[in-house]
């Protein structure tokens, strides 16, 4: 998980691969054909996604459009279902184990500091501060803090009554 590039995107399943390119392939019932939409093409030069996904966009093709990026381990966790696919910006597909399980407590928000885009958040009990890309919905909400090993994510947000929650992928 220390590898993963951010952002990453959500991908609907495993996609298809042939020498090196990522894509999905549908069928149409009206015109009775195939199409391919690309994802990543690894044989171009360049170290990242981005970048290589740039490059097919120039030649022409046809891409694949990602519906959800995160910025963050908290928020994978979240989305995660089972076997949910990922794609790093550096092109690399990986999962979460099925088996990860993550603690949540409940914690008072004590200050929000309003950035460019996000937020930073100050959360009683802890010594770092964390960050968001959108504030509470109200002040009476606390901050969900994700615990995995020693280290401490922002997961999100809940109304008070909450203690402890776990969140098995």
């Amino acid at each position: 998980m220390s590898q993963i590039s951010y952002p990453v995107y959500k991908l609907p399943g495993p996609p298809s691969e042939e020498e090196g390119v990522r894509f999905y392939e549908t069928y149409s019932n009206k015109t009775h054909k195939y199409s391919r939409t690309l994802i990543d093409d690894l044989k171009i030069l360049q170290p990242t996604l981005g970048r290589r996904r740039l490059k097919l966009a120039i030649r022409g093709e046809k891409l694949f459009n990602f519906k959800i990026a995160c910025f963050s381990l908290g928020e994978v966790v979240k989305l995660s279902k089972g076997a949910t696919m990922w794609l790093d910006s550096k092109g690399v597909l990986f999962e979460l184990p099925r088996t990860s399980k993550f603690k949540l407590e409940a914690k008072k928000i004590k200050a929000t500091y309003q950035k460019t885009g996000y937020v930073i958040l100050d959360v009683e009990g802890e010594a770092t501060r964390f960050r968001s890309l959108y504030g509470p919905p109200s002040l009476e909400h606390q901050a969900l803090i994700m615990y995995s090993g020693n280290i401490r994510l922002f997961y999100g947000y809940c109304l008070p009554g909450a203690k402890f929650l776990y969140r098995k992928v």
